[in-house]
């Protein structure tokens, strides 16, 4: 059995390759753009005096630090309390 798995392993290993070694096309397929607000304008909601569309709330996501973003998406978009995101990401309540 250690030899089948040996084999396997060995097998698996002769087909791997580095990113440098990846065609164009190879490495176009790795990744998909997301186009939803590409040209879009759409609804918008005006907050503070500020016309805010759903390219410009995706931009301004983008530009966080990744736990502040997982936050803010826990928070408005699933609706948990700070003390549930506090639980969720071990951290304290305050620091939500």
């Amino acid at each position: 059995m250690a030899i089948n798995i040996y084999n396997e392993r060995r097998q698996l290993q002769a087909k791997e390759m580095t990113f440098s070694d990846l065609t164009p096309q190879e490495e176009n397929q790795l990744y998909t753009l997301d186009k939803q607000y590409e040209g879009e304008e759409g609804q918008s909601l005006q907050v503070a005096g500020k016309n805010i569309t759903s390219k410009l709330l995706a931009e301004a996501m983008r530009t966080l630090p990744k736990e502040k973003s997982i936050t803010v998406l826990l928070y408005y978009f699933f609706q948990l309390s700070d003390v549930e995101i506090g639980q969720l990401l071990d951290i304290p309540r305050s620091t939500v």
